[in-house]
C-alpha cells in the first residue's frame, strides 16, 4: 500500500563558509647537497598547510631569500608578485638582533630573513605566491602554537613526580648550579611568586626603568625577561597588533600555564616553602609569548612568535630551552632556527603532544624534529597516560598527571599534559649539565635514554609504542666512573647515492653512519626494519664486534622499492634497533624520501574545515571540484553534511549515513535519528536550505540511499514489520512505499551501512552475514546469493551489470576489510578469496568504477589507490602523495575526459588525479604535419629552424619507448638536430612539437631519418636539405658607382656615390630568360636583398639594376 507523505522544509542550520575552492597549502622542497662524491644529503620536504592546532597570524609571512637582498628588492619582488592587492604595513629582520656582536652564531642566515606584516588576510595564500618567485629560498606563514595542557587534577599534598624520576639519587650526585639556566618559552611567568622570584635570570647589564637598552641587546630595560606578545586579546595577536615589552609577568591570573612550568624545571629547592623542582637550583629566564588572557572562553591558549622568543633565551645565555606546546606544523623556518641553536650547544625539550597520536605518523612539532628530547606523559602508577602522544620519536616519557607546582599569586594547584612532563626533562638536563658543563646535546639525550625505565624493549609495529620512563636518578650515575655504562648508538645521518632522493626501482645505495656517543660495546646487534611492504629489503641485520666510545662506524646498504609502493612523493620509514649483550637497547626511525616521476598529481583542496570533531560516514561527487560528504559531528551532536567550500547542513540529534550528489546544486542525504526514526532529505540550491521526507513509516533506521536522476528513490535500513527480512523502501513518481522481501536470514543478519551500489537498473546491497541481495529493476524485487563463507560485506562496486566486485573482513574483523570477492553473471554466484588486501597490508575504506572504463578503483585507509583491471584478481598501485593527518575516512570518485578524480576525506580533504583505462581503449600517435621536412638550399654555417607535430588521437597515454636518429653518410650529427625535443608522453588530443635545427658545415645533400616508438607503433619523420658554399656565388664586373657583395643568402648594394630609390633587380640567364624580379622599398647607399638560391644552378647570369631611371648592369657567376 502506498503512503503519500508530506514534504516538509526542514529546520536546520545552513551554514555559509568562507572555504575556498583554491588550493593554498604548497609544498616547499630543500634540496640536499653532495657531501662525498655520488652521495647526497636527503632532501626535507616540508608540506605547508593550515594546522588543525594552532594557526597562522593573519597577513604575517616570513621570507628567506636565497642570498641577501635589501627591504627594497624583498618589497619589489612583493610588489611584483601581488600588485595593488597587498598593503605592507610593516617590515623587518626579527631575527638579525639576536646574531650581532656574536651574541649568537648561525650558518642558517637567519638573521636576513625578512617579516612582513600586511592587510593580506590569508598568510597562507600569501606565503604560497611568494614562495614560488625564482629568488626566494622559502616564503612561510607565521605560525602559532598550542599550550600542551590537560584540564587541572584536584589538589595534591605531594609531589609525587620528583619520587617517580628518583630526583633524590640524582641530588645526591649534583645540585643544579645557578650558572645552568632554562630558558621557558611559554605564556608568562609570575616573577613575583615567593617560590620563583629568587630564579629569575636578573639582566644586571640593564638599569631598570631608564628607556635606555643599556646592554645593546635589542630589547630595552629586559631585566626581569620580555614579553614578545603583550596584554592584548586573541584577535589582536591573530592580526599582528602585538605589544612587545620588558614584563614577562602575566597581569591575569588565569594565565598560569609557564608559571605551573617553571616549578616543575626549577622553583627554589630547600626553602622551607611550596614545592621542590626537578633541578634544585638553576636559574630561569622568562620569556612570555601568549596573550595575558589565557582563559578558555575569552582567551588564548596560543603560542606566538616562538623562534624569537627562543632565540631571545638563547642569546641571553641559555643552556636549555623548555617549550610546553606543539602542532602539527612544520616549516624550514622552524627547522633553521632549531639548528641554530643546536649548533650552540642548546639542549631543546619540547612536549609531545596530548592528542593520543602516533608521532611516528602524525608528527607533531617542535618535538619531533631531529635533536630535541621529546617527552610523553606517564601516570602516578609509572603507565603512559591516557592523554600523551607515543611512539619511536617520543625520547622519554616523565610524570605529567596531576603534577602540583606554582601558580600565580602565591598559590600551588595540580595540572596535567606533556607541558608538565617536559619540564621535569629540562631540570634533569641541567643537573647533567652541572655535573658535565661540556657535555653535548647528542650526550645528554643518550644518557638519559640509556638510563630509562623501558616500557618494553620489544617492537610490535601496529601497536603503540612506548620507550621508557625518566630515571634521573640513573642518568646522573650511568657512565660516571661510579655508576654502569652503556653505549648510546644513533644515526648520525644517511646520505643517499646519486640524488638526495629515492627517484626509481632500481637498487639505491644508501650510506649509513652511526656514531656510538657514550661507552664503547662489543656484539652490538642492529638492526634495520622497512616499515610496509614496498621495499624489498624488509629487515637487514649485521653485527659491530667492537664500537668504541665517541667513535663512528659507517656501512653502505642496497634498498630497492617494489611495485607495491603507494607513493610517488612520500618516504621509505626506516626503524633502527640496538641491542648488545648487556641489555642495551635503543630504537630510532628516520624518512628517506621517495620521488618519483609521475603524471598522476595530488591537491589538497581544503586543508582545514571548520568543523573538525566528525566521524565521516559517505561521500559523493558529481563534478571536478564538486565534493560532498556526510557524518556526525560528537562535539555539536549531530548530523553534518559538508559541501567544499561552500555550505553545511546540520542535523540535530541525527547522523547522516550516506550522501549523493547529482551537481553543485543538486545532492540527497540519509538521516537517521532517535526513536529509529529515518528521514531522506536533499537540496537544490548548493545545500543553503534542505528538504525532508519521514519515512519512519516505511524503513527504521535508515542505513542509505541510491537516487536516480528522475529522483527514483530506493532507501536501506532495518525491517520494519516482522514478515520482512530487511528493511527496503522505494519511491517512484513521488510515492513511497514498502518492498516486500522474505528471505530466509541467518541469526543476527542485517543490511551493512554503506554496502550498496547501482549501475543502470541494476542495484546491490551487502549484509552482515556474507550474503549480497540484488536487483535488475531498481530495486522493485529482490534476489539474494551467497557471498562470503564468513564476514559481512562492506563495499560493493558494480562495473557494469553482470560484474560486480564486493569487500569485506572475511573471517577477520569488520575493521580490517581486506577479501575481495567477484560476478560476472549479475550476482547469481560469486567467486571467494579472489584477492586478500590484508597479504599487502591495505584497508579499503571506499571503491568505485570510473565511468566509461572496467577499472575497479580502492582508496585505502592511510590514502593509497590500488586499481584493477580484472575484476579484483590483480591489483596496481596509482602513485598518490602521502600526505595525511588521521586515517582517510571514506572518498569519492568523478571521471572526465580520460582522468579520474578521486577525493578522499581525512582531516584534510583532497583529491588524486589520474589516467584511467577506457573500456575501448585505443592507442594511436599521428604524424600531425608532413612526414618529409625540407629544408631546401642553405649556405654552411647558416641555421635554419622549424617544427614537426605528433597528435596523440587516441584514448590512452603514450610513453616513448624509443627514439632513433639516422644519419646518411654526408651528414653529422650536428647539422641535424632537435633543438626541442618531443615529450617523453603523449596525452589524449593533445599536439606535441619538436624543433628541428638545419645547420650545416659542409656543403652537398643532407638528410636524417627520425623514428619515435610508443605502444601505438612507430611514426617516422624524414628531414633533409641541401647545403652550399657561400662563397662561391660572386660577380664579375665592378665599377666605382657601387660594389656588390654576397653573402649566405644575402646580396648587399654598397655605393659611395649613388643613392638608391626604391630601386629594382632583375636577373637573366645567358638565353636572356627573365628568372628573377624585385622592387625593393629600401633607400639609401645601403641595400640588402634575399636571393633564392634554388632558381639558380651553375652558370653564368646577368643582374640588371634600375634606380631613378639609369640602369646599370652586372655578370654573375654562380658555381654549384
Amino acid at each position: 500500500m502506498f503512503k503519500l507523505l508530506s514534504l516538509t522544509l526542514l529546520i536546520l542550520i545552513s551554514i555559509q563558509l568562507n572555504a575556498s575552492q583554491e588550493d593554498y597549502s604548497y609544498k616547499i622542497v630543500i634540496k640536499g647537497k653532495e657531501v662525498h662524491s655520488g652521495f647526497y644529503t636527503p632532501r626535507k620536504v616540508f608540506h605547508i598547510k593550515t594546522p588543525k592546532y594552532g594557526g597562522f597570524v593573519s597577513g604575517s609571512i616570513y621570507i628567506k631569500p636565497h642570498q641577501y637582498m635589501s627591504k627594497e628588492q624583498i618589497l619589489k619582488i612583493v610588489k611584483t608578485v601581488v600588485g595593488d592587492e597587498i598593503n605592507i604595513e610593516a617590515i623587518e629582520t626579527p631575527f638579525q638582533k639576536f646574531f650581532k656582536n656574536d651574541m649568537l652564531l648561525s650558518k642558517n642566515r637567519l638573521g636576513m630573513i625578512y617579516r612582513i606584516h600586511s592587510d593580506y588576510e590569508n598568510s597562507l595564500k600569501l606565503a604560497k605566491l611568494l614562495n614560488a618567485h625564482e629568488d626566494i629560498e622559502y616564503c612561510v606563514p607565521e605560525a602559532y602554537y598550542q599550550l600542551d595542557e590537560t584540564p587541572n587534577d584536584p589538589l595534591l599534598k605531594d609531589q609525587t613526580g620528583l619520587n617517580q624520576i628518583m630526583a633524590s639519587a640524582a641530588w645526591d650526585k649534583s645540585k643544579s648550579s645557578e650558572n645552568i639556566r632554562i630558558g621557558i618559552v611559554d605564556s608568562g611567568i609570575d616573577i613575583d611568586h615567593n617560590d620563583l622570584k629568587s630564579q629569575i635570570l636578573i639582566n644586571t647589564a640593564e638599569i631598570p626603568g631608564n628607556g635606555i637598552d643599556d646592554d645593546g641587546n635589542g630589547f630595552i630595560d629586559d631585566v626581569f625577561g620580555w614579553d614578545f606578545v603583550g596584554d592584548i586579546s586573541e584577535s589582536e595577536a591573530k592580526n599582528h597588533q602585538w605589544e612587545a615589552n620588558n614584563n614577562p609577568k602575566p597581569t591575569l591570573s588565569n594565565n598560569d600555564h609557564g608559571t605551573h612550568v617553571s616549578g616543575v624545571a626549577a622553583a627554589t629547592t630547600d626553602n622551607e616553602i611550596g614545592i621542590a623542582s626537578a633541578s634544585w637550583g638553576a636559574k630561569i629566564i622568562a620569556v612570555k609569548c601568549a596573550t595575558d588572557n589565557l582563559s578558555s572562553q575569552t582567551g588564548s591558549r596560543n603560542i606566538y612568535r616562538p623562534y624569537e622568543g627562543m632565540l631571545y633565551a638563547a642569546m641571553r645565555g641559555a643552556d636549555i630551552i623548555n617549550c610546553s606546546w606543539s602542532s602539527e606544523y612544520h616549516d624550514p623556518l622552524m627547522n633553521d632556527v632549531v639548528n641554530s641553536l643546536l649548533e650552540q650547544n642548546i639542549v631543546i625539550v619540547a612536549a609531545a603532544g596530548n592528542f593520543i597520536l602516533n608521532n611516528d605518523e602524525f608528527p607533531f612539532y617542535p618535538a619531533s624534529l631531529p635533536g630535541i628530547i621529546s617527552v610523553g606523559s606517564i601516570t602516578k602508577g609509572g603507565s603512559p597516560s591516557g592523554f600523551t602522544h607515543y611512539g619511536i620519536n617520543v625520547d622519554i616519557f616523565a610524570p605529567g598527571d596531576g603534577i602540583m607546582s606554582t601558580m600565580p599569586l602565591n598559590t600551588y594547584k595540580t595540572k596535567s599534559g606533556t607541558s608538565m612532563a617536559a619540564p621535569f626533562v629540562s631540570g634533569i638536563v641541567a643537573l647533567l649539565k652541572t655535573v658535565k658543563p661540556e657535555i653535548s646535546t647528542h650526550e645528554i639525550k643518550h644518557r638519559i635514554r640509556a638510563a630509562a625505565n623501558l616500557f618494553n624493549p620489544s617492537l610490535h609495529l601496529y601497536e603503540r609504542f612506548f620507550y621508557g620512563s625518566l630515571n634521573a636518578g640513573k642518568a646522573l650515575t650511568m657512565n660516571f666512573p661510579d655508576g654502569e655504562s652503556s653505549p648510546g648508538i644513533a644515526i648520525e645521518h644517511i646520505l643517499i647515492e646519486n640524488s638526495d632522493a629515492i627517484t626509481s626501482y632500481n637498487p639505491t645505495n644508501l650510506k649509513f653512519t652511526f656514531r656510538n656517543f657514550l661507552s664503547s660495546t662489543n656484539d652490538l646487534d642492529v638492526k634495520i626494519i622497512a616499515k610496509g611492504n614496498y621495499v624489498n629489503q624488509k629487515e637487514i641485520e649485521f653485527t659491530i664486534d667492537n664500537f668504541e666510545g665517541n667513535s663512528s662506524f659507517e656501512k653502505t646498504l642496497g634498498f630497492q622499492l617494489n611495485q607495491l609502493n603507494p607513493w610517488f612523493s612520500g618516504n621509505i620509514d626506516l626503524i633502527i634497533e640496538y641491542r648488545n649483550d648487556e641489555g642495551y637497547f635503543n630504537i630510532e626511525t628516520v624518512k628517506m624520501p621517495i620521488e618519483i616521476p609521475t603524471y598522476n598529481t595530488y591537491l589538497v583542496a581544503e586543508t582545514s574545515p571548520e568543523y573538525d570533531a566528525i566521524v565521516w560516514n559517505s561521500a559523493s561527487s558529481a563534478g571536478r571540484f564538486d565534493f560532498w560528504v556526510g557524518g556526525y559531528n560528537y562535539d555539536m551532536d549531530g548530523g553534518m553534511i559538508y559541501h567544499w567550500g561552500r555550505t553545511l547542513g546540520f542535523f540535530q540529534n541525527d547522523t547522516v549515513q550516506s550522501v549523493q550528489a547529482f551537481s553543485v546544486a543538486r545532492a540527497f542525504g540519509a538521516v537517521s535519528g532517535g526513536n529509529l526514526k529515518s528521514r531522506v532529505v536533499s537540496t537544490k540550491d548548493t545545500g543553503k536550505t534542505w528538504q525532508s521526507e519521514d519515512i519512519s513509516s516505511f524503513v527504521k533506521k535508515i542505513h542509505g540511499i541510491i537516487v536516480y536522476e528522475d529522483e527514483t528513490t530506493i532507501a536501506f535500513g532495518e525491517k520494519l514489520k516482522a514478515n520482512q527480512s530487511f528493511g527496503i523502501a522505494r519511491k517512484e513518481a513521488g510515492k513511497w512505499a514498502e518492498i516486500a522481501n522474505t528471505f530466509t536470514l541467518q541469526s543476527g543478519e542485517a543490511l551493512v551501512r554503506g554496502a550498496f551500489a547501482s549501475y543502470g537498473d541494476k542495484v546491490m546491497a551487502g549484509t552482515s552475514a556474507g550474503r549480497i541481495i540484488y536487483s535488475d529493476d531498481r530495486g522493485k524485487t529482490w534476489e539474494i546469493s551467497d557471498v562470503a563463507s564468513d564476514g559481512l560485506i562492506k563495499y560493493i562496486t558494480l562495473v557494469n551489470q553482470d560484474s560486480a566486485v564486493a569487500f569485506g573482513p572475511g573471517a577477520g574483523t569488520a575493521a580490517n576489510i581486506g577479501k575481495v570477492y567477484n560476478t560476472v553473471n549479475g550476482g547469481q554466484t560469486w567467486t571467494e578469496n579472489v584477492f586478500d588486501f590484508n597479504t599487502i597490508e591495505r584497508v579499503p575504506v571506499f571503491s568505485y568504477c570510473p565511468d566509461s572504463s572496467k577499472s575497479v578503483v580502492v582508496l585505502h585507509s592511510n590514502g593509497e589507490v590500488t586499481s584493477s583491471e580484472d575484476l579484483g584478481y590483480t591489483w596496481r598501485h596509482e602513485l598518490t602523495l602521502d600526505y595525511r593527518f588521521g586515517k582517510v575516512n571514506t572518498g569519492a570518485g568523478f571521471t572526465s575526459g580520460g582522468k579520474s578524480r578521486l577525493w578522499n576525506q581525512a582531516y584534510d580533504i583532497g583529491f588524486l588525479e589520474f589516467d584511467i583505462i577506457p573500456i575501448n581503449a585505443k592507442y594511436s600517435l599521428s604524424l600531425a604535419s608532413p612526414d618529409t621536412l625540407d629544408f631546401d638550399t642553405t649556405a654552411i654555417q647558416a641555421s635554419k629552424a622549424a617544427h614537426i607535430f605528433l597528435i596523440n588521437d587516441g584514448n590512452m597515454r603514450l610513453e616513448k619507448m624509443s627514439q632513433s636518429l639516422q644519419y646518411d653518410g654526408g651528414t653529422s650529427a650536428d647539422e641535424i638536430y632537435l633543438k626541442v625535443d618531443f615529450t617523453t608522453s603523449f596525452a589524449p588530443d593533445k599536439l606535441e612539437s619538436a624543433e628541428v635545427r638545419f645547420e650545416p658545415k659542409t656543403s652537398g645533400e643532407k638528410s636524417m631519418k627520425l623514428t619515435i616508438s610508443t605502444l601505438a607503433g612507430d611514426n617516422t619523420f624524414y628531414i633533409r636539405g641541401n647545403a652550399y658554399d657561400p662563397a662561391s656565388v660572386h660577380s664579375v664586373d665592378s665599377d666605382e658607382d657601387f660594389t656588390i657583395k654576397f653573402d649566405n643568402n644575402k646580396m648587399i648594394l654598397t655605393s659611395g656615390k649613388i643613392q638608391f630609390v626604391s630601386p629594382k633587380l632583375e636577373f637573366f640567364d645567358m638565353n636572356g630568360n627573365s628568372i628573377e624580379k624585385a622592387s625593393l622599398h629600401s633607400n639609401g647607399s645601403y641595400i640588402e636583398h634575399g636571393i633564392d638560391h634554388n632558381l639558380y644552378s651553375t652558370g653564368v647570369y646577368l643582374l640588371v639594376i634600375t634606380n631613378n631611371d639609369k640602369i646599370y648592369k652586372r655578370k654573375i657567376i654562380i658555381v654549384r
